[in-house]
């Protein structure tokens, strides 16, 4: 597997996207009733699979850059005392709380941003430094700081969990001052997620040996982060046309519940709580019955499209994604379990499961893509106060200019002395 990283569109973050192709080989194929119907089937798929391939991968959707655990913070900026309020020449406490959430998603690291502004009429009484900063739990020391007794930048690399930021520190309001002059403090939080790397692992795969048709088992797991589902595709790894989905009964995947569900059924249990997924997963997913189109990753990845040179890709399920921003709707955390079960007849077989030609090879294969990318989450929060007294209100006298000359006189248009048009002076 192999980590990717792309500009894509608008959203210019890197991306990481994991597929995994499994594939079992088998040298068995079809009892001799079902030969006739399988057959045409297979002369479909080879038709289609002859013509220009449209892309029938994903089903494409518009969606803000996320994730489906996404890190958040929220910012609460304050002062002290408040009554009564500071006044010019007054010492008050200017504070600035960030609260961080959602920070312990595994696979991933969070580089927390912080920066607060203090007014020009109220700075503060002394540049800050990083013992102005105090967390719960503690946090390790912030990596920079960059501060005037304005405005204040501090990073923190690495945060991991959950906790709270606290920033304080003394203003002092400029003297004198207007009357009811404001008094603006400021503070913005930026979150940068990153995952280390996303991959879906293969934890088993079971087929029907000795036999001419039966049930493919998969069994996958969503390993070290969380991502969004795309797509899940199946081949006929081989393309000889010798593997086809068994044709009694529907061939379409359902949950592995559903009344309706044949042999061919998928199950989606949860890596965080054991929680089953299927139902939330399947009611956004769109099944094709044919579908000959190349997996949409598999190009990027030349070990996955080696293993899939000459498929024919049967059918599949997708889910809504934006390929400009790495984001879908289907999203699975790590260690979600995914099993699919697949009915499979094989072609040019003999009782006992014997291959009638001796040399095509039976593989069929499956192939789940997810994706996600790094991703950005900002608060913001302000503080304002206004100096004792009022503001003298504005009036109309105070926005017109005002001549002496006569009226008859200022409306008319003036010209430079000496230009064609000038009036002479009175």
């Amino acid at each position: 597997m192999r980590r990717i990283a792309m500009s894509r569109g608008r959203y210019t973050r890197p991306g990481i996207f994991r597929r995994c192709g499994i594939w079992l080989r088998q040298r068995t194929t079809l009892p001799t009733r079902t030969l006739a119907t399988a057959l045409a089937l297979v002369f479909l798929a080879a038709t289609l699979g002859g013509t220009a391939r449209e892309a029938q991968g994903y089903i494409p959707g518009t969606f803000p850059p996320s994730a489906g655990t996404a890190a958040t913070v929220t910012v609460d900026v304050s002062h002290t005392p408040t009554s009564p309020e500071p006044k010019p020449g007054d010492t008050y406490q200017y504070k600035a709380t960030f609260t961080l959430a959602n920070m312990a998603e595994v696979g991933t690291t969070n580089e927390v941003v912080l920066t607060i502004n203090a007014d020009g009429n109220a700075p503060w009484t002394a540049v800050p430094t990083a013992a102005n900063f105090t967390s719960t739990p503690a946090y390790p020391a912030p990596t920079t700081l960059s501060c005037t007794t304005t405005t204040c930048t501090v990073t923190y690399a690495n945060i991991k969990t959950d906790g709270v930021i606290t920033f304080t520190q003394n203003a002092k309001v400029a003297s004198p001052l207007p009357n009811g002059t404001p008094i603006l403090g400021t503070a913005t939080a930026k979150i940068d997620t990153k995952v280390l790397s996303i991959k879906l692992e293969p934890v088993s795969k079971t087929d029907f040996p000795g036999q001419c048709a039966g049930t493919y088992t998969f069994v996958q797991k969503v390993g070290t982060a969380g991502a969004w589902l795309v797509d899940m595709k199946f081949a006929d790894v081989a393309g000889q046309g010798k593997v086809i989905l068994t044709p009694d009964g529907s061939t379409q995947i359902r949950a592995w519940n559903d009344p309706l569900a044949e042999g061919d059924t998928i199950k989606v249990i949860s890596g965080t709580d054991g929680s089953d997924l299927t139902s939330a997963v399947m009611a956004n997913a769109t099944y094709r019955t044919t579908d000959p189109s190349s997996p949409f990753f598999i190009g990027s990845d030349p070990t996955t499209q080696s293993q899939f040179t000459s498929a024919d890709w049967l059918d599949s399920l997708n889910w809504p994604y934006d390929t400009t921003t790495w984001t879908g709707n289907t999203w699975l955390p790590a260690g979600t379990v995914i099993t699919v079960e697949r009915e499979v007849t094989y072609l040019g077989c003999l009782p006992g499961g014997v291959t009638g030609d001796g040399t095509i090879n039976r593989e069929f294969g499956i192939n789940t893509e997810i994706a996600r990318a790094n991703t950005s989450t900002a608060g913001f929060d302000y503080d304002v106060f206004s100096t004792p007294g009022t503001q003298a209100p504005l009036t109309c006298a105070d926005r017109l200019a005002v001549s002496s000359t006569p009226a008859r006189r200022a409306i008319r248009p003036r010209s430079p002395p000496g230009s064609p048009g000038a009036q002479p002076a009175q």
